[in-house]
């Protein structure tokens, strides 16, 4: 701002220019403009401002531009009504003045603002004392404001409506009284409720707006085409806040709560809903927007919060609604289940006494006909009687209408005659029983019937989970009380179960019991007797150790109602309690055997076969296994059924589930009670085994509600049959199921027939396929997916997250897409393993569907491309190290369009021809052309585009100096995956020096085989010259010789010297007068096949070249360069189709003559190699295998030049892989010391 001052043209203010100011307003200037603290000036009359940077901000941009040198009412004219008064004060009467977090509705951004600041005016003295302006530090004070109040009204929703509602629309009630006290942020607020079906909005609370209009109808239907005003559709659905705006052309003029003189312009809709919590809303908030605050991040968030914390209010209220009508009826259930069972228990006596008196009369007639049924029938007679009894008595007592007698007994008598009662079957359990119960020094007062009932309670409870070790009976006196112990070794009960053990119904959910039934009320029943006795009933249990129950009974009769007790005691003989607990407690037992079976049936798993006719079993219509605690339903079962099934039977769900893996049923009928293992749990395993998994399985139970037999088959069951049932209608039931059961089964096998098919197809299908159904579980999968993914064992049945649980969240979702019915595909696609490797997978995904029509799952074909992408990515790399290596190679190079287009010339081009890119792009190429031999390069090249191949071809190229040289060109195609040219790739190699160096060669060749053929003759033709000369001497010196012979004979001699001179001069170049040297054999190779290069490449040759070792020997160059000369062109010659040359060099360790290390040169073809019987001959003179080319000399000389070095030459041939093979191998010694 003091930049912008000093180039603010003061001069058309009515402060003028800078230089007129008086002092005092310059230092306030300067005070004000050195502080970081909001302020500004307003000088003068006219109230001019003169401000700081931080006093920028509370203008806003739009006052800002125009606020320096202006008049204060131009620039606040919204607000002078609030400031003029207040300047004026400070104006005429000097008094400063101050405002705390003043409300001002300024207009900075393009609307009237709800605004807060927190100011002071104070006068400042002019140069003459007088009052020249007002000084004012001031604070924008806005959001803490806004910000506490929303904070008031969160905190009010948060207390209210969770402290005062007790119903959903008291919460709304609460909520909107909140609302109402803050029309700032809520100029109007409605808030409705959803049915419990969320097809009606329901009207609840209007605030600052009449309900019943058009913005806020009483009641929103959502399924009937009704006006939906606030989109209540749309936000049940995406479950999001949401903004209705233009309402005034939807509604009208709405006015905007506290501001009267303004309307609302738009509103929010928020769905009422706990966060994570429900699926539906409760209903919505419907609020206004205040105009006169932007609605930004803040704004919105303090309205979800509101609407949150009066989503809670509601949630809790219901939640309190329903735990009061959960608790009013359990207490109705409980008081309905009093009186029906005290009312149920006397109807059940009536007929059950009617029914034990015939039984009894006709067991005692010992009629054999019916025995075993009518013995069965009294057995369960007694046992039913003894729960009638049981109901009754703890319905009497919860009704307060039991009755006891208290009288004076000889306790340890009393319970040692009643524990005596269950010796014999605890004995034949296999249990050591110990009673210890001496006689008390003071009386106690029970009632007999009860306190018989309270021990045979305990005893029976003992035998029911103890199957090893003892139960032990105790009595004593502890202090006033009589103890009894009970005390068993049983399985004992879990600590956190032991608070609920003498509660009503309570069961040990998962105990080992001898059986399942009973009713839940027996400890129940025993505490309330104890208490009835004025005593108390403990429990102390450990699993797997045992149990113990602890009654305490207080001596004397002062604790009991003195109207109860009697003095005479009366002997109770045993009858039917005793009974019917000794009954129920060998119906337990294993080993106990009833008249009608053979003595020899199996304790836990009984086969009834033998029970069946001979005749009958033969043609058995099915095996039913019977499995069921209850022996006595059993055996009936078993004699049901056995006249037309083959049966079998088992105890509990455990044993069940082995013998039916082991004898393979064809229907299993199963009660739903029992031990080790009930009914849900056998079926549940039996469903787990492939084998067993569509097994008819008929659920036995008592239940006969709905939802019990729904229960039933939601686990698996395949039918539900109550107790009690006919005869006729289980024969039924059995016969059906078996029935269907056998289609079935033909129906599977011809479905697995098929499938089967399916599997194998894709089992051996080439490509990686897997089947999958709707829980991605594998069905089939062929062996090439099992090897591409390192699959172990069977993966059939198995979930595909689970084998592969790093699979990326796309492939799952490409996996959902697949099972809604979408085909999908991907090329390429990293997938990243649990070991960090990643592998690239190309893949579809396609649904297959069920007879029916319906997704049964997906199919997915995969195949690992990561090979070819890695590929992609060299060749990608290869081509920009190409590219590199292009630029870098001394051969010109260029690349050209499949149509001969020449696209790219590397650096090296340019800089032979002295071209641009410009000259040479396209065929410009052709400029740099010898026109004579253009035309042959024009017909080749266009023939190699036409048919997709390389040629070699050399031609002249004029370079930058106008000179044209010889270059050999090579162009080759690049293909593609089909064989198709993508591109042309051409190299130009100046062989300007190879021509010369290879004329060069030709002419040594040529005078070293001169010299050979002339040492040759030489050698041939002297032995007879010297005999010739000899003879002519003699001839010469003969007496008798006359003159004319005399000068023949000279004129011979000397024409004989002669020749004899050329000789010599022949000997003297075969000799070679110079001492051999040091020469690398490294270096003469590298000659060497850079001069064949060319041939090598025309004769479509490849050549590998490994030198280990510079290889230097003693020898003579020129002889050295003739054996590898004879041996590379013998090798170039024997492939006239192609193949390969590989010249190797190294040191070996070889034992020759002279017993040192050694230098080896091998030199390999695959031409038309040597037979075996010409490899003893290659080295003698003029043999050869060339036909009528060949002189037989060069290996033979070859030879003799590498013995008179010491060195050795070998040669070996023979057939690999169908090609022949032939490598000479030159054996060379480390003899440099013998230079």
């Amino acid at each position: 701002m003091g930049a912008r001052m000093r180039g603010f043209d003061w001069r058309r203010t009515p402060l003028g220019p800078l230089e007129t100011w008086s002092n005092s307003l310059k230092t306030a200037v300067s005070i004000c403009l050195n502080s970081r603290f909001p302020m500004v000036i307003w000088w003068g009359p006219d109230l001019i401002l003169l401000y700081n940077d931080g006093w920028r901000p509370i203008l806003g941009e739009n006052k800002d531009r125009i606020a320096l040198g202006s008049r204060g009412q131009d620039i606040w004219p919204e607000v002078w009504d609030v400031l003029g008064p207040m300047f004026k004060q400070v104006l005429n009467e000097g008094r400063a003045t101050w405002s705390d977090d003043g409300l001002l509705n300024v207009n900075r951004y393009g609307f009237t603002e709800e605004a807060y600041f927190t100011w002071s005016y104070s006068p400042i003295r002019d140069d003459e004392g007088l009052i020249g302006g007002v000084f004012t530090a001031v604070t924008e004070t806005t959001a803490r404001v806004i910000g506490e109040r929303r904070l008031r009204t969160l905190r009010d929703l948060g207390e209210k409506t969770l402290e005062e509602a007790k119903t959903a629309e008291q919460a709304c009630h609460a909520a909107a009284d909140i609302l109402a006290k803050n029309n700032y942020d809520f100029p109007f607020a409605l808030i409705y409720l959803l049915d419990q079906h969320a097809s009606q909005a329901r009207l609840i609370n209007a605030i600052g707006i009449d309900p019943a209009t058009k913005a806020a109808p009483n009641f929103i239907d959502f399924h009937e085409g009704g006006p939906d005003p606030w989109n209540f559709s749309e936000s049940l659905v995406s479950k999001k806040f949401q903004i209705i705006r233009d309402i005034e052309n939807k509604f009208g003029c709405l006015t905007a709560g506290v501001w009267s003189d303004d309307v609302v312009k738009q509103a929010a809709v928020i769905p009422l809903a706990k966060a994570l919590v429900q699926e539906l809303p409760a209903g919505f908030l419907v609020c206004g927007i205040s105009p006169r605050i932007a609605f930004e991040e803040n704004y919105r968030a303090f309205l979800e919060l509101a609407a949150g914390h009066i989503a809670t209010g509601i949630a809790n209220a219901r939640a309190l609604e329903e735990e009061r009508r959960r608790a009013e009826a359990l207490a109705e259930i409980d008081r309905a289940k009093t009186t029906f069972f005290s009312n149920i228990s006397h109807e059940l006596r009536t007929p059950l006494t009617l029914m034990l008196g015939p039984t009894e009369d006709a067991l005692s007639k010992h009629s054999a006909l019916g025995g075993a049924e009518l013995n069965m029938v009294h057995r369960n007679e007694i046992r039913l009687l003894k729960l009638v009894n049981t109901l009754l008595d703890f319905s009497r007592i919860e009704a307060g209408r039991i009755e006891a007698t208290f009288e004076p007994v000889s306790l340890a008598q009393l319970t040692t005659e009643l524990a005596s009662v269950f010796r014999s079957a605890i004995e034949r359990a296999g249990l050591h029983f110990t009673v210890d119960c001496p006689e008390l020094s003071k009386p106690v007062f029970v009632d007999r019937e009860m306190w018989e009932k309270i021990v045979l309670n305990l005893i029976s409870n003992a035998l029911k989970s103890t199957f090893v070790g003892e139960i032990a009976i105790s009595l004593k006196a502890k202090g006033h009380c009589a103890e009894l112990m009970v005390r068993d070794t049983g399985t004992g009960i879990p600590r956190e179960q032991l608070a609920h053990v003498f509660e009503r119904f309570h069961r040990v959910e998962g105990a080992r019991r001898r059986t399942h039934e009973g009713s839940g009320i027996g400890l129940a029943l025993v505490q309330e007797l104890v208490k009835m006795h004025g005593g108390s009933v403990t429990v102390e249990s450990e699993i797997g150790v045992g149990t113990t129950f602890i009654i305490s009974i207080p001596f004397g009769s002062a604790h009991l109602p003195q109207n109860r007790i009697t003095i005479q005691s009366s002997a109770v003989p045993a009858g039917l309690i005793e009974t019917a607990y000794l009954a129920e407690a060998r119906s337990w037992l294993p080993g106990e055997q009833r008249a009608e079976y053979t003595a020899d049936a199996t304790p836990s798993v009984q086969s009834i076969s033998s029970l069946v006719p001979r005749g009958t079993r033969k043609t058995a219509a099915g095996k039913v296994l019977l499995v069921d605690d209850n022996r006595d339903m059993r055996e009936y079962l078993a004699r049901l059924l056995s006249t037309r099934y083959e049966v079998s039977t088992a105890e509990n769900g455990k044993l069940g589930v082995e013998r039916a893996l082991d004898w393979r049923p064809d229907l299993i009928l199963s009660d739903i009670m029992m031990p080790e293992m009930d009914g849900y749990g056998l079926v549940g395993a039996l469903r787990k085994e492939v084998s067993t998994s569509t097994l008819p399985i008929i659920l036995l139970s008592a239940r006969a509600e709905e939802e019990a037999a729904l229960e039933g088959l939601e686990r698996g069951a395949d039918d539900y049959l109550v107790k009690p049932f006919t005869a006729k209608e289980l024969i039924a039931r059995v016969s059906a199921h078996l029935t269907l059961a056998r289609v079935r089964r033909e129906s599977e096998e011809r479905l697995r027939e098929s499938e089967e098919r399916m599997r194998l197809f894709i089992k051996n299908a080439p490509a990686g396929i897997a089947m999958f159904d709707k829980q991605m579980r594998y069905l089939a999968v062929s062996d090439r997916w099992i090897k591409d993914y390192g699959l172990a064992g069977n993966v059939l049945g198995r979930s595909h997250y689970e084998i592969f649980p790093e699979i990326p969240d796309r492939w799952r979702e490409a996996h959902r897409r697949g099972l809604a019915g979408e085909s999908l595909r991907s090329d390429k696609d990293p997938f990243v393993r649990a070991d960090g490797t990643i592998q690239w997978i190309k893949w579809e995904i396609h649904p297959w569907h069920t007879a029916s029509g319906e997704i049964g799952g997906i199919m997915i074909a995969a195949e690992e491309v990561s090979a070819w992408v890695q590929a992609a990515q060299a060749l990608k790399e290869s081509e920009q190290r190409f590219l590199q290596l292009a630029e870098t190679i001394p051969q010109l190079a260029w690349m050209a369009n499949p149509d001969g287009w020449i696209f790219w010339y590397n650096r090296r081009w340019y800089e032979y021809t002295g071209t641009t890119p410009e000259q040479m792009e396209g065929w410009g190429w052709q400029s740099v052309h010898d026109p004579k031999e253009l035309p042959n390069v024009l017909e080749r090249w266009r023939a190699s585009i036409a048919s997709g191949t390389s040629f070699d071809m050399v031609f002249p190229l004029r370079g930058g100096d106008g000179v044209f040289r010889p270059f050999l060109t090579r162009i080759a195609p690049l293909t593609d995956e089909h064989g198709k040219v993508v591109r042309w790739f051409g190299t130009n190699t100046d062989i300007s020096e190879r021509i010369q160096a290879e004329e060069a060669l030709r002419n040594s060749e040529k005078l070293a085989a001169m010299g050979r053929v002339a040492a040759i003759l030489a050698h041939e033709v002297n032995n007879p010259l010297e005999a010739v000369t000899n003879s002519f001497y003699l001839l010469r010196n003969h007496p008798s010789l006359d003159a004319e012979i005399r000068e023949l004979t000279q004129m011979a001699e000397t024409e004989l010297a002669r020749v004899n001179h050329i000789v010599k001069q022949t000997l003297a170049f075969y000799r070679q007068s110079e001492q051999p040297t040091r020469v690398s054999l490294k270096s003469l190779l590298d000659d060497l096949l850079e001069i064949y290069a060319r041939q090598l490449y025309a004769s479509r040759i490849s050549l590998e070249k490994r030198f280990t070792s510079d290889g230097e020997v003693l020898g003579f160059a020129v002889e050295l360069r003739q054996v590898f000369v004879n041996l590379i062109g013998n090798a170039v010659q024997a492939m006239p189709s192609g193949g390969k040359l590989r010249v190797h060099l190294y040191s070996s360790q070889q034992r020759n003559r002279s017993a040192t290390a050694s230098i080896r040169v091998n030199v390999v073809d695959t031409g038309t190699g040597i037979l075996p019987q010409h490899v003893a001959q290659l080295f003698q003179p003029f043999f050869t295998t060339k036909g009528e080319k060949g002189t037989g000399l060069g290996l033979w000389v070859s030879r003799g030049i590498i013995q008179k070095m010491d060195g050795t030459i070998r040669v070996r041939s023979c057939k690999v892989k169908e090609r022949a093979v032939t490598c000479f191998s030159v054996l060379f010694p480390h003899n440099l010391s013998r230079q």
